[in-house]
């Protein structure tokens, strides 16, 4: 599309069962983005797995021309970053307050006193000295593996730079 020649591929390769996407085109990476390429993905994907390559190719021109029509109007289809804001908030104020609460049940009253001996009890803690002493730093540390794209079942690996951006795995 363009001067640019911005635009998108999907390669297949039926003998193994695998496929590539390819995204190039500063047009293209705004109206495909990883989001929309994993989105774009789901609407064909399942066609290939299943050999209905006519319902594939047919559900993935679909998907194209609705993304493009999209990213013309100025709204490309984008991560809903919003639900996941307010599912952490929920979740966050659900887990104060039952701090909250399980604290509130072990207070007991307490009433102020003048002098500090009145808040010893029968039998109760009498410091003589009181020291800090440093003994040691535990430091762990945990080697980050980076996972596998092999296998079967859909496996994707993605990847950008140099102008474009891609997607593969198997179907």
């Amino acid at each position: 599309m363009g001067s640019g020649r911005d635009g998108i591929i999907v390669l297949l390769s039926m003998a193994e069962r695998d496929y590539a996407m390819f995204v190039y085109g500063e047009y293209a990476e705004y109206a495909f983005d990883e989001y929309g390429q994993e989105k774009l993905e789901e609407q064909f994907l399942g066609d290939f797995g299943e050999n209905d390559w006519y319902g594939g190719i047919s559900n993935y021109l679909d998907a194209c021309e609705e993304y493009l029509t999209k990213a013309d109007a100025g709204k490309p289809v984008r991560r809903p970053y919003w639900i996941w804001f307010v599912i952490s908030a929920g979740c966050s104020c659900l887990a104060a307050g039952t701090v909250c609460l399980w604290l509130l049940r072990k207070m007991k009253s307490v009433h102020q006193k003048a002098e500090a001996d009145a808040y010893l009890t029968a039998g109760g803690l009498h410091l003589t000295k009181q020291y800090d002493r440093y003994t040691h730093t535990t430091e762990t540390r945990t080697k980050i593996q980076k996972e596998s794209s092999g296998g079967s079942g859909g496996s994707t690996y993605s990847e950008s730079g140099g102008g474009g951006s891609g997607r593969s795995g198997k179907f």
